[in-house]
């Protein structure tokens, strides 16, 4: 698992800070380079030699192979004409600290394992020794990026299935095994070096660094070790599931704050996180499963408040002596240091997947099934309490269940039941979600009207484009509900990127932000017209949106757009989606003129471009020498938490891993896939 140099990036701005992703803007892709198409050819390659996967899909796998190797033909004629080094561009810091160099180790090595040609594995040993401590991040940090992925699947070949072990160098695969013991050993001694059993590495303690630490995603190598087979004289595994245990505490909620870096777990919940689909749905609360950074150096820099939140932390964050304890410092804050990336995710569900497997609930048959919400009736004057009500679905044990409710205006609340005061007119929705200690969610939806008596007005566009070659006209319709014995006056915004007076006006030649009904009247048209100097071979858009007022409410639809078209311009492929309804809280927006990313991120894990981090927050690499690999674990370990019932274990179950890593991104998948469409 990695990031690779590829990228795609908003168009016109740095950031898409205030629509849905399905409602994103027009992006640009980055080019590929050697990189990116190395670890394209590898996760090909991959897929394609998986013995499911060529059993379920065998054209697919066939196919997969066979781009595999153009990709890997692509690359050997970059290197063959520019050389290894001058075959690589740089584009962003994303996945750049080996250059491509662990990229190509990696696609030789998913080649070599997918076709058993001896090119290719030549072409692995040529290029990458396991044991050589530069290939380490920072010259400690072991299994780093897409050179731990190409040591994990040569080590694992052979259980796998994938290449019988006679066709595997054996000094080449002692390497690979001990560097994954080595990486499971320094996951165990950080373990033991904290209190709360968190594995944060001690390299990184002495530069006082931090920021993208997760304690499950770097828990994962634990559970990679636990594939060895070890004499049973000197078995490290029960400790290494211990100490991944320690790590899932740690994260679930047993630390210094009391509180879970998982979303939609524990009582006290992160609101504010950096995520674009959090930041711009209409809850309160982001979506349940998204891991958050565990450690911090400090308070982060805003855009609002700069490094005042920081300023205020006694003692100081930075302080030379008694500096404000580590582990303690945590808000409720967007912290771009605390932001993940879909490979910290993965490899905390990979891990827990596999945990989760060795218990009786992977026995546990289960199928989401929708609960209801009762008590709420169709409609209510404004103003009036409700009160709704959980009803769970057949088969869900309510015993020790929490429910967690959400509404339109309201703040997250929990109970069996969720009183409150409708505070708009209108549409109200009502969301719960009910977890039990097992880990089985139910959720249910529940709308209700809200009318505080005045009248609605809503705005559309029935004519969309206004063309000047044609003389065309744009035309909104402003229509209203409720008493229509007296004049209304409504008031709007002009927004988009047209210019009233400039680019458009009413043919009467001003252009009011007010229109009002007459007497009688249930609906009024506000004509507009197109400048033809000012948009010559251009085409602009103009939105009107509604504002509520204390004598009438701004409906759905609230806001339409026309498009304006000069002599010459072109036109979209669709029509841009309305402004924002709900845009994120003006309490921690990104910044708007962001720090260039620091040249050493700290070395957890690899950071998302730096946004907002605190000054401290990325430390130069540690000058210390990395342990030596044969160094033993303490004597002592922290008590773990007591372990789940474990099924019997063979030595060294390595075969497991093509299986449950599969199937733990499968997972992944779905999860997203029903909180988009939720």
């Amino acid at each position: 698992m990695t990031a690779v140099s590829t990228s795609s990036y908003p168009r016109n701005r740095a950031y898409e800070n205030n629509v849905l992703p399905d409602q994103g803007d027009p992006q640009v892709v980055w080019p590929k380079n050697t990189a990116a198409t190395a670890a394209a050819v590898a996760a090909l390659a991959q897929t394609a030699s998986s013995p499911r996967f060529k059993q379920t899909y065998p054209p697919a796998a066939a196919n997969y192979l066979a781009k595999a190797q153009l990709g890997w033909q692509f690359l050997t004629n970059a290197i063959a004409k520019y050389g290894k080094d001058g075959a690589y561009q740089k584009l962003t810091h994303y996945g750049d600290n080996f250059m491509h160099d662990d990229e190509l180790a990696w696609a030789a090595t998913e080649l070599f394992l997918a076709t058993g040609d001896e090119t290719y594995h030549q072409k692995l040993k040529e290029w990458f020794d396991p044991a050589d401590p530069a290939t380490r991040r920072w010259g400690w940090w072991r299994m780093s990026e897409c050179y731990g992925n190409a040591i994990r699947s040569y080590a694992f070949a052979a259980r796998s299935g994938r290449l019988s072990a006679d066709r595997l160098d054996p000094a080449f695969l002692q390497k690979c095994e001990q560097q994954i013991d080595g990486a499971g050993r320094d996951t165990l001694r950080w373990s033991d070096q904290s209190a709360y059993g968190t594995s944060f590495p001690e390299e990184t303690k002495h530069v006082r660094g931090g920021g993208w630490y997760f304690s499950l995603d770097q828990a994962f190598d634990l559970i990679v070790a636990d594939q060895l087979s070890y004499p049973p004289s000197s078995d490290p595994r029960p400790r290494f599931i211990e100490a991944f245990i320690a790590n899932l505490n740690y994260e679930a909620g047993s630390n210094p704050v009391n509180v879970s870096y998982i979303t939609g777990l524990g009582r006290k919940r992160q609101h504010e996180i950096v995520h674009q689909y959090a930041q711009n749905d209409r809850r309160v609360l982001p979506p349940s499963g998204l891991p958050l950074g565990n450690i911090q150096t400090g308070q982060p820099f805003l855009d609002l408040y700069k490094s005042e939140l920081g300023a205020m932390s006694f003692p100081d964050d930075g302080a030379a002596v008694a500096p404000y304890p580590y582990y303690d410092r945590w808000s409720d804050t967007y912290n771009v240091s605390a932001e993940f990336v879909v490979v910290n995710q993965a490899r905390a569900l990979a891990g827990l997947a596999y945990l989760a497997a060795q218990t009786p609930l992977c026995n546990q048959s289960w199928r989401p099934t929708a609960a209801q919400i009762t008590g709420l009736p169709s409609e209510v004057p404004d103003g009036t309490p409700v009160t709704a009500q959980f009803l769970a679905p057949a088969g869900f044990d309510m015993s020790g269940a929490t429910v967690v409710w959400e509404a339109r205006d309201q703040n997250p609340a929990s109970g069996n039941s969720f009183t409150f005061i409708p505070r708009s007119n209108g549409t109200q929705w009502v969301e719960a979600e009910a977890y039990s200690p097992d880990g089985r969610r139910v959720v249910a939806l529940q709308e209700f009207h809200a009318a505080n008596g005045l009248p609605n007005v809503t705005v559309t566009a029935p004519i969309t484009l206004a063309a000047v070659a044609n003389s065309g006209q744009g035309m909104f319709v402003f229509r209203r509900t409720g008493d229509l014995s007296a004049p209304l006056t409504v008031h709007f915004n002009l927004l988009g990127t047209a210019t009233k007076w400039n680019d458009y006006r009413r043919p009467e030649g001003d252009m009011p932000d007010t229109m009002t009904f007459p007497a009688g009247a249930d609906s009024i048209t506000l004509t507009i017209v197109p400048v033809a100097t000012s948009l010559a071979g251009l085409t602009k858009v103009v939105t009107l949106a509604l504002i509520s007022d204390s004598t009438y409410n701004a409906d759905a639809p609230n806001a339409a757009s026309i498009t304006l078209q000069g002599v010459g311009g072109s036109l979209p492929a669709a029509n841009p989606p309305p402004p924002a309804t709900n845009p994120p809280p003006t309490s921690a927006p990104p910044p708007t003129s962001p720090p260039p990313p620091a040249a050493n991120p700290p070395p957890t894990s690899e950071p998302p471009p730096a946004t907002n981090p605190p000054p401290t927050s990325e430390p130069p690499p540690p000058a210390t020498n990395p342990p030596p690999t044969s160094e033993p674990p303490p004597a002592t370990n922290p008590p773990p938490a007591t372990n789940p019932p474990l099924a019997n274990r063979s030595s060294g179950g390595g075969g497991a891993i093509d299986g449950w890593f599969a199937a733990a991104l499968i997972c992944l998948w779905l999860l997203r896939q029903r909180r988009r469409h939720s």
